[in-house]
């Protein structure tokens, strides 16, 4: 596999030309979408039906200047929601998930030219991004849970895909990622330990491991004073 994956970076390395267009000095705006949904019947070890249901979707906004044809700056501000509970036939929920992230951040992003109108993209951005986690378990006469808020400073590299439609507007594909993060994460468990505990995380992670549908994420570019 890690072949196949050289393989791929060699030919797309091998295949760049230089960017077709003027764009130095124009503005641009992006964004980005990701997001997916479950709702099924599962049986649990107990023989007893529940049905399960997620959310996860993410929205990031991108604002950057061309300081060459192929190179842009700019800043980025992303959104992630994810949910979801287990619901059983007596109406009771034995689980409930609640999580939102914000991030915020400059990025670099540099176009290669394929072929025509297809382009190669490498994005680089140092961002900020804050979470908060709540994993409810209602029993009874009591709920006991789980939570965390997280702090975390984030190194991304993204790989990508950028076709240009016309002048003024691209399709954009992003193919996985390659992350160096240190999270600063407050922990909560009660009742079991209603105390708050810190705890500091860090390390690198990429798509390759365990690559599928939601490592992939499309949106749109719009570029300014373009005639």
């Amino acid at each position: 596999m890690i072949k196949k994956y050289i393989s791929i970076a060699a030919f797309l390395l091998v295949s760049l030309h230089i960017f077709a267009q003027d764009y130095n000095g124009k503005m641009m705006v992006s964004l980005t979408i990701d997001g997916s949904s479950l709702n099924r019947l599962d049986e649990d070890e107990d023989d007893e039906y529940k049905n399960v249901y997620s959310v996860n979707y993410y929205l990031q906004l991108k604002s950057g200047y061309f300081i060459s044809n192929n190179k842009l700056v700019g800043i980025s501000l992303g959104y992630r929601r994810t949910g979801g509970n287990d619901d059983f036939p007596d109406d009771t929920t034995h689980a409930l998930l609640n999580e939102n992230a914000y991030e915020i951040g400059p990025f670099f992003k540099e176009y290669f030219r394929l072929v025509n109108n297809l382009y190669f993209t490498l994005y680089i951005s140092p961002y900020y991004k804050y979470s908060s986690l709540k994993n409810s378990f209602p029993d009874g006469e009591y709920s006991t849970y789980h939570s965390y808020r997280e702090n975390d400073i984030y190194i991304s590299a993204i790989p990508g895909l950028s076709f240009e439609i016309n002048r003024k507007l691209s399709f954009d594909f992003e193919i996985g990622f390659f992350n160096a993060y240190m999270k600063f994460r407050k922990v909560w468990d009660s009742p079991v330990d209603p105390e708050m505990h810190r705890q500091f995380v860090y390390g690198a992670s990429t798509s390759l491991n365990d690559f599928g549908l939601n490592d992939l994420f499309l949106g749109f570019t719009y570029r300014f004073n373009i005639k």
